[in-house]
């Protein structure tokens, strides 16, 4: 069983144990930092496990209280023991609200961590922070500042000998290139960070780096390419559980339908991500290059928001046909059977203190 899987099973407990900390908190004004810190420190440890699930309105609620509290204790947060934890709340509060578009909140959390990680001379929290500013530039159109913030932190994680991090680092660099228009110089950094997250065992960074190196193929115009690629990197994330990474995916097998000239089994592929992040209340899709754009284009151009699309959104992909050689591309067309294949998935995804069902269709390319 993952870490994830034991969380998600132990997810009613962990609330109870955060809200009673919150009650302790009101209760207890003038609290020790040591005995106030239970709950930031469990707070910050829970960051990445929201994240992978999609409960990312229920994590910065979450996050937030912690940081009040933190703040609560004023010049203590940038002193030991309650500075290192303080530095920790801030970035996974950072993430959050990148995940969910607000780009200003979580530049100001970044770099607030930034400066407290160097206050205390904290290598690694210096690299960390460095590298969440470096997406939220990405994210927010400024190629320049994402990269030099990168290319910073990847110095630091490769001093530190952080082969791990810098993996990571090296393909949110891939990133920055190929939205500068160098897709060549993208696919080598995506491929370098594939073989190191390989050579690791990272299964959550394949199938980011696979995904990644798909997106560069469509660029490319190598559809034939892509497909695998995308189909691999959403297989992987299926078994993660990993809710923003399946709706990647499908958006990168939406596009590739769409190139491919299959209008409406683009739809039905754009309209399930589309709901999922609805759901889990992510950002709207964002991408390096114009192709999802053309993509729901076409798509909406030769059907309309009609069935194929509301399809897709309600999660019921309907009978799926064999594709044809001629309408959807075979990588390797001497042994590989390409089928699309449509899966019904579902999870409970906590938005704003409620529970709501996502049914959403997930469908993948596999060979047999």
């Amino acid at each position: 069983m993952t870490t994830c899987a034991r969380l998600e099973g132990e997810r009613d407990n962990l609330r109870a144990a955060l809200a009673d900390d919150t009650s302790a908190q009101s209760a207890l004004p003038h609290e020790t930092h040591e005995r106030g810190a239970s709950g930031p420190r469990l707070a910050g440890a829970l960051w990445r496990f929201w994240r992978a699930r999609g409960y990312l309105g229920e994590g910065r609620a979450w996050l937030d209280a912690a940081l009040a509290r933190t703040a609560a204790w004023g010049d203590a947060t940038t002193a030991a023991p309650v500075a290192p934890l303080h530095a920790k709340v801030l970035r996974g509060a950072s993430v959050l609200a990148r995940d969910q578009g607000d780009y200003q909140r979580a530049t100001a959390l970044g770099e607030d961590a930034l400066a407290l990680s160097r206050r205390m001379e904290d290598a690694a929290g210096i690299a960390e922070a460095l590298n969440g500013l470096g997406v939220v530039a990405y994210l927010a159109g400024d190629p320049a500042r994402a990269m030099a913030l990168h290319t910073e932190s990847l110095a630091v994680y490769r001093a530190r000998g952080q082969t791990s991090r810098g993996a990571v680092v090296l393909n949110n660099l891939g990133l920055v290139a190929q939205r500068a228009g160098d897709p060549a110089g993208a696919q080598a950094l995506h491929a370098e960070s594939l073989a190191l997250k390989r050579a690791l065992g990272d299964t959550r960074g394949i199938a980011i780096s696979l995904h990644n190196l798909g997106v560069v193929a469509l660029v490319q115009g190598d559809i034939e390419r892509a497909a695998p690629l995308f189909a691999e990197s959403l297989t992987l994330k299926h078994g993660l559980g990993n809710m923003q990474g399946i709706a990647a995916s499908l958006d990168g097998l939406a596009e590739v339908a769409g190139a491919g000239g299959q209008a409406r089994r683009a739809a039905r592929l754009l309209g399930a991500p589309a709901a999922l992040r609805v759901a889990i209340k992510a950002r709207p899709k964002q991408g390096p290059s114009a192709h999802y754009g053309r993509t729901v284009a076409g798509a909406r151009a030769a059907l309309g928001e009609g069935p194929s699309w509301r399809r897709g959104r309600r999660g019921r992909p309907g009978r799926w046909s064999r594709p044809s050689p001629t309408r959807w591309p075979s990588p390797q067309p001497s042994s590989w059977r390409l089928q699309l294949l449509a899966l019904l998935y579902y999870r409970m995804a906590y938005v704003q203190n409620r529970c709501v069902t996502t049914r959403v269709g997930i469908c993948y390319l596999s060979a047999p």
